[in-house]
Parts: structure tokens; sequence; C-alpha cells
């Protein structure tokens, strides 16, 4: 029987994911200043207006009409960066939740809400994550870095794959374009990037269909509205592999939506390159005002090495799941998030979840 996994990827240009980088840029510039920052702020684009709304308690200064322009900028919207209008309404964190969560500042962080997240990890490729989810991104990532001028900046893929028999993959990709250019030409010139892909991950796909509806000349906020914190399966593993609660963009480490995600996913990881498993997913579960998870759930898929005892008392003793050691350990208080806005916040080289430095320690419990 077959078992489809799914998965999608958008390009920067999108509208929610435009959001996700404003958002994200704002938390970096808070952090730039103050790495104490309190930070839970989102962005709403529609056509030529900016709705930015939040909390923030920082000791930093901020120029959120700068911020949101230069990302705009940064992202190719050159005209809608000189012209959107841009509103603003930022208040302090609340009082009750700054309460629960402990002073601005303080080492003892406890959780500002409730919440539940998920990390995954597989051997089913180099970076440990779902192929499904590879192809998809590599995708929208390779036709990104072209910057074809037949191209306009939003677009979006999704991949179904057939696993295992790999017989009835498809493909659907659209992206805008200008005007001008026809859609064969865009339909082509995409098709070359598909093509391309398939090859680079071996795999075939029995349907391909770009650009279904035909024109599409009209994109990003100019069509659609955007939301920071829509694109929830996009930022972690596809629509195969369950997903927390929270969105991540937008909120500094001590919101555990974000900061116990990126905790789940550096816990998995290391179970995938210790061979202890090849499929690996970790299910957290907080309280608010608790400094720890009030549960932990970890699932192998029957691909476990070791007794699923064992292994869970090797997790428990190798990792402090606590909010201020996940803050801490992941160094979540570094101005690192605008580039997890874009192209997926899993399987890129360079954050601190993705490392698997205490692989030996954790061997060591086993």
């Amino acid at each position: 029987m077959s078992e489809y996994e799914v998965s999608e990827a958008v390009a920067r240009g999108h509208p929610d994911k435009i959001c996700d980088q404003i958002s994200d840029a704002i938390l970096d510039a808070c952090l730039k200043q103050d790495p104490t920052s309190r930070v839970a702020v989102e962005a709403l684009i529609s056509h030529n207006l900016l709705a930015i709304g939040g909390e923030i308690t920082t000791d930093a200064s901020l120029h959120l009409e700068e911020i949101a322009r230069n990302t705009l900028f940064d992202i190719g919207y050159t005209n809608l960066a000189e012209t959107i209008e841009i509103i603003h309404s930022i208040e302090q964190q609340s009082p009750d939740i700054s309460h629960s969560v402990g002073r601005k500042g303080s080492q003892e962080i406890t959780a500002g809400d409730q919440g539940m997240v998920y990390g995954y990890a597989t051997s089913a490729t180099p970076t440990a994550m779902p192929i499904s989810y590879e192809i998809a991104r590599s995708l929208i990532s390779n036709i990104q870095e072209k910057r074809s001028p037949i191209l306009g900046l939003d677009g979006k893929t999704q991949v179904t794959l057939d696993l295992p028999d790999n017989r009835d993959n498809s493909i659907i990709l659209s992206w805008q374009h200008p005007e001008e250019v026809f859609v064969e030409e865009v339909r082509s010139y995409l098709l070359q990037h598909v093509e391309k892909i398939s090859a680079q991950f071996h795999t075939p796909f029995s349907s391909i269909i770009i650009n279904p509806s035909g024109r599409f000349v009209l994109g990003g906020p100019a069509a659609d509205t955007g939301l920071t914190g829509r694109k929830q399966v996009v930022d972690s593993y596809g629509g195969s592999i369950c997903h927390g609660g929270g969105a991540f963009s937008g909120k500094d480490g001590t919101k555990i939506d974000r900061s116990a995600a990126y905790m789940a996913r550096w816990v998995a990881k290391h179970i995938i390159t210790a061979q202890l498993a090849t499929r690996c997913r970790v299910q957290l579960i907080y309280s608010i005002g608790k400094k720890e998870p009030i549960s932990m759930a970890v699932e192998c898929f029957n691909t476990q090495a070791v007794p699923m005892n064992d292994l869970y008392s090797a997790i428990k003793k190798s990792f402090d799941f606590s909010v201020s050691a996940t803050i801490s350990d992941l160094s979540l208080t570094t101005p690192i998030f605008f580039s997890t806005a874009y192209n997926g916040h899993f399987g890129k080289p360079g954050f601190s979840w993705e490392q698997t430095d205490r692989q030996e320690e954790l061997l060591h419990h086993l």
C-alpha cells in the first residue's frame, strides 16, 4: 500500500513569507541591541498597506518602518518598499505574562503559555529532513537564486511522493511572471528546474503541473493578503509530520512555540546521527508558569536500535528541557532569526539546533 508524503515550499516574495521576514527582522533588531528583549510581533500585508502589531519589551531603539521597508527591498519589492503605507501598534508585554515568564533579564525563565511542539529527523536525507520537503525547498531556492527576468517574486510548489514505490510522484509549481512574458515560456523555463531537481534527488515525477491557472501576472501583496505565521508546515517538516500549536516567526526564545520546537529538533537529530533510529519524532508539552515540560514523548516508528526505555532515559540525562536551558544551550538571545524566516527553520547549516555536539554524551548514557 502506498504512503504519500507531501510537502510545500513558497518563495521569499510570497505574502505570508514577507510577513514572517518582517517579524523576524524586527526581532533581530531588538536582540542585536538588547539580548534580553521580549518580542511577540506580527505583520499583515495587503496591497499597499502593512500593519505591524504585537508586544515588545526592550531597551533597543527601534525604527519599525525602516526595518520593514529594508526587508521589502531585500526581498525584491523595490517599488513597494518606497510607496507602501505602514501603520503599527506595539505595546509592552502583558504584565500577567511577564510575571509568569519571569522578569526581563532573569536567568530563571518559565513558559509564558501552554503549548505542544514537535521535532523530527530522518536518515532519508543528508539534512535529516523528509525527502519531499528537501525537493520542494531546493526547487524554490534554485529558482530564486537565478532571479530570472521572466519571473516575478511570488511562487510556490507542492511535492507529493508515492513512498516507497516512487511510481506516482507528482509536483505542482506556480510562479508569477511579467505580463509581457508568455505562459509557455514560463512553463518551459520552470520545467528545466523541475527536471534538474528530479535528477538531483533521483526522484521521477509521473505528473508535473506548472502554472495550472495559466496567467499569473498579479502576485505578492497586490494579489493576496499575507500574515505572519500562516505557513507553519512550510516552516517545519511538510504535511506528513506533526506540527505544534503555534507559529515561529516574530517570537523571542522565551516563547516555547519556537524555542521548544528547536529543542525537539535538536534532540531528534541527535538520535538519527547517533544511528539510534532511522526516524525520530520528539513531542514536548509545556504549561504556563512551569520551567520544565510537563511531558515528553519519543516516537521512532519501530526503527530504533535500542530499547525505547533506554533511549528515553539517555535523552533525559543528556538534555535539559527547561526553558532557561533551552535558550542558553541553543543561543537564542542572538540575532539569528531573519534567515529562518524563509526556506524553512530546519535542515539548514549554521543553526545551533542542527548541531550534534552531544552525541557522545547521549551514547555514553545508553
